[in-house]
């Protein structure tokens, strides 16, 4: 979408038709909320809500929205998105059809089937390439995506841990403190930084992500207790300090570039 859009958008016919229809799919499907909070959260159309803050239309749609997102059972759709990160799982809306993240399967192993079914080649190809731009380290990413080219993955996962910490540190909600703040302890202060900030004041896709990243962290994370009993989920102190017994599998590593590409895009925004 260019500006010559904005510009020439007729408020007065076309946003009266836009957020009438809006707001009646809204009430009888209160999902489409979250594809709301997505819209209104890139930079075009941010630029156009706001110039429409004046209009009547836009103020009924406004409290429909509201009216709609009580009545849904967010507790339910929270809990969903915290399953996924509880099985390791960034819940990355580009890379699967839309409402895939709304249903979690009842096990790790139906989980990662449903996930790998719906992620083409092109989309890990697209991600990989995304990665290689906005990496703020090239050299370690590099590296870690020749050691996934050639199944390397216990490698490639170590260093994409490297690399999802290493943001986390020096994300500017941690850098600025003299005791930086590394793994869970970080990933808490990003998510809890960003939830003090929330852009609409109804929950929403944004909100939902942030859920979902803090739990995925935790599990990352999980301290190790004395290395006696390891956690199913790949774990970054057994892998760290030579502890872990379990393979470390290509499913591990694409779990940890989602989750580095989501980990770059919450930090840089904070």
């Amino acid at each position: 979408m260019d500006k010559d859009f904005l510009n020439n958008f007729d408020i007065d016919d076309t946003l009266k038709a836009f957020t009438v229809s809006l707001c009646r799919m809204i009430v009888e499907e209160p999902r489409l909320l979250l594809a709301v909070d997505e819209i209104k959260g890139t930079s075009e159309w941010k630029e156009l809500f706001e110039r429409l803050q004046g209009e009547n239309e836009l103020q009924r749609f406004s409290e429909n929205v509201h009216i709609a997102a009580k009545e849904y059972n967010w507790q339910a759709i929270e809990e969903t998105y915290r399953n996924w990160g509880e099985y390791g799982w960034i819940t990355d809306h580009s890379m699967v059809p839309f409402g895939f993240w709304e249903n979690c399967p009842s096990s790790q192993m139906d989980a990662d089937k449903s996930v790998i079914r719906a992620l083409d080649k092109a989309k890990i190809s697209e991600l990989k390439a995304e990665l290689s731009k906005i990496s703020n380290d090239y050299r370690l990413y590099n590296e870690a995506i020749t050691c996934f080219d050639n199944k390397c993955y216990a490698a490639c996962a170590s260093l994409l841990i490297s690399l999802i910490d290493g943001e986390l540190i020096r994300c500017k909600s941690t850098a600025a403190s003299a005791n930086k703040k590394t793994g869970i302890k970080a990933g808490e202060r990003i998510v809890d930084g960003i939830l003090k900030t929330d852009r609409y004041g109804l929950p929403g896709l944004f909100h939902l992500e942030l859920l979902n990243y803090q739990t995925y962290i935790k599990v990352l994370f999980k301290k190790a207790d004395g290395f006696e009993n390891e956690p199913k989920h790949l774990n970054r102190n057994y892998l760290h300090h030579g502890m872990s017994k379990r393979k470390v599998l290509r499913k591990d590593c694409i779990k940890l570039l989602i989750a580095y590409r989501k980990t770059i895009n919450f930090t840089k925004h904070f």
